[in-house]
């Protein structure tokens, strides 16, 4: 995280004030709203995610009335009248808050206010004190960091030595434009990881897009080191196909992201 952008999440952390974190989607909005939590004074209560297509006006009470931290993130499909319930027993209550209120959106409020997707008071309330987390692609002096701190992730959780980045690897990844932010970056040092693909000499040809070769020589003897090697030829396994039985598996490994 820039210097600037860490400097002001210390600040924000140590307030109790509602914090709006927009970006686009994988830009590492959660991981922000749990940093904020983690550095606050509610760090040993609990950090409750609330996914607002799925809210409904008892579970929002409920969680509003804990003293922990409340996560709300694509704050713009939370229904109307939820707002309304947010506004009058959050914003507004009198008998003061209980819990901090952190929300994030990958959409501009503005233009839902415009389209009265959102409540005018509502926008207003809580985007006081928003935060805006830059895209991957403009952040390029933290990919190595972060490309590092996932290998350090995934050799360990996969019980494999950490490998070394070579010289080729790092030029595609700084000169990578990462359309897809952290997510994007998460998936391809897992693949690199167990694929092999970052000693020099044994670098291949980075398929940024294909997973398939991945696939097949990583998660499948890695999940069932004890079975014969998989006939790719195999009808009934379709290595292009994004919904293939491997692909299931590497969503599965992968976690959500946000």
């Amino acid at each position: 995280m820039k210097a600037g952008l860490q400097f002001v999440v210390d600040r924000i952390a140590e307030s109790d004030c509602p914090v709006l974190i927009l970006g686009e989607h994988g830009a590492g909005k959660r991981s922000m709203a749990r940093q904020i939590h983690a550095q606050s004074n509610r760090s040993r209560c609990e950090f409750q995610e609330i996914r607002c297509t799925d809210a409904n006006a008892p579970t929002l009470r409920q969680a509003l009335s804990a003293n922990g931290t409340v996560y709300l993130p694509e704050i713009t499909e939370l229904s109307l009248s939820l707002q309304e319930l947010l506004v009058n027993q959050y914003f507004h209550s009198v008998q003061g808050r209980a819990c901090r209120l952190l929300c994030s959106s990958s959409r501009e409020l503005q233009d839902e206010v415009k389209s009265w997707r959102m409540r005018e008071d509502f926008y207003y309330l809580v985007s006081a004190v928003s935060l805006r987390i830059p895209p991957l692609r403009c952040r390029k002096s933290e990919i190595l960091s972060i490309s590092d701190e996932l290998l350090t992730q995934f050799s360990k959780q996969f019980d494999r030595p950490k490998p070394v980045l070579c010289k080729e690897i790092i030029e595609h990844l700084m000169e990578h434009t990462w359309p897809g932010n952290l997510p994007e970056l998460r998936r391809h040092r897992r693949s690199g990881d167990l694929s092999g693909r970052h000693q020099s000499g044994n670098i291949g040809k980075i398929e940024w897009k294909s997973q398939a070769s991945i696939i097949k020589g990583g998660y499948a003897r890695l999940l069932h080191p004890d079975r014969a090697p998989v006939d790719h030829r195999s009808s009934d396994i379709d290595w292009r196909q994004p919904k293939t039985r491997g692909s299931r598996i590497g969503n599965q490994l992968q976690g959500p992201a946000e």
